[in-house]
């Protein structure tokens, strides 16, 4: 039988949200806002606000020795250490904190805040679901957040709503992943919120929490996604200037372009999207600053011709404010997984380490 924390279950929240919701309550009411996005992904007043004092935030951090032995058996030492948060009142959210074992006390370091995509935190991290062993098949998320650890970054992994441990109770015990989104998508549409509202609003409490680490520089961290998480990485980078870097994988496309094609998850759908942006029109929002974008030419979930349109899109408002530099493609002959090769030379370039990482047995 699976684990998990009972405060991860989100579905005791959406409830009661949404009958003080269908009560007259204004608990998903937007402010007005000069960024039309915030119509659709700013949940309410709260969410238009940076930099929250660290007293708001409600988080556990709890050492795990286990994992930090078996991951620094895959190469370099790490420190792991299990987190779990409140992005909003009763709303939790549990992620890992992946730290390189450095020779020195280093200070000012980058962080690089990590969402996977369909699937669970774990994938990303290298250990199967129950943290009970390495993970021997990579799958297609292909172990992101670890094998950026392993490059000397401290990353924060961080799952999904809907995903792994943040699934409704009869998804996580009885029919682990099957149509998760489906129950909590529903219900938020019925209020004309979305998942992908949720999952923004997650991220920016997770830039808030990692801006409270004093290992951290908070001039320096990024967003990694992959596929679904490539989605909200974006949607967050273009609403959260704190967001220095973004990279992305199998992530860009138009939704009309996907959604006339192929079936989706109900996670991708935000009610009233078009009528205010695109994703690429969201994604070239993100300029001037850093974005990496690679797509598998052979991808079957977000097809390459939807790409190549999407692309033009975001190249183009990127050259409109003089950043073409500051925005990489990497369009590689694979399909629809985490391939990365362009993705850490930028961010070689752009958050140069400077310290060593301790590798002696």
């Amino acid at each position: 039988m699976p684990e998990r924390d009972p405060r991860l279950d989100p579905q005791p929240f959406l409830i009661k949200l949404l009958r003080q919701y269908a009560a007259g309550s204004d608990s998903l009411q937007v402010v007005n806002s000069d960024n039309p996005l915030c119509t659709l992904f700013c949940l309410h007043k709260k969410s238009t606000k940076h930099d929250l004092d660290k007293e708001s935030i409600k988080f556990e951090i709890h050492e795990n020795a286990r994992l930090s032995k078996l991951l620094s058996l895959k190469g370099p030492k790490l420190k792991v250490q299990d987190v779990i948060f409140e992005s909003q009142p009763g709303l939790w959210v549990n992620g890992y904190f992946l730290w390189p074992v450095l020779r020195d006390n280093s200070k000012n370091l980058p962080c690089l805040i990590c969402i996977p995509g369909h699937g669970c935190v774990e994938d990303i991290v290298g250990v199967g679901s129950q943290q009970s062993e390495i993970s021997e098949s990579h799958g297609y998320q292909n172990e992101f957040a670890l094998r950026l650890a392993q490059r000397g970054y401290p990353v924060f992994a961080i799952e999904q709503l809907g995903f792994g441990k943040r699934q409704f109770k009869e998804n996580f015990f009885d029919k682990p992943m099957q149509t998760s989104c489906n129950k909590p998508g529903k219900l938020l549409l019925a209020v004309n919120s979305s998942l992908l509202a949720f999952r923004v609003h997650d991220v920016k409490r997770a830039v808030d929490f990692v801006r409270t680490r004093p290992e951290i520089s908070a001039a320096k961290i990024g967003l990694v996604g992959i596929s679904a998480g490539g989605t909200t990485a974006l949607v967050s980078a273009a609403l959260d200037p704190r967001v220095k870097l973004t990279a992305v994988s199998g992530a860009l496309c138009s939704m009309v372009d996907c959604f006339a094609d192929q079936e989706h998850c109900l996670c991708n759908y935000v009610p009233g999207l078009l009528q205010i942006a695109d994703i690429p029109s969201i994604a070239g929002r993100i300029a001037p600053r850093f974005l990496v974008i690679e797509h598998g030419k052979n991808d079957s979930t977000n097809l390459f011709a939807q790409f190549k349109t999407a692309k033009s899109i975001v190249l183009q408002a990127y050259s409109k404010v003089g950043a073409a530099r500051n925005l990489v493609f990497d369009e590689f002959n694979g399909g629809h997984y985490f391939n990365g090769s362009e993705i850490y030379k930028r961010l070689a370039a752009t958050f140069p380490q400077g310290v060593e990482i301790d590798s002696t047995p």
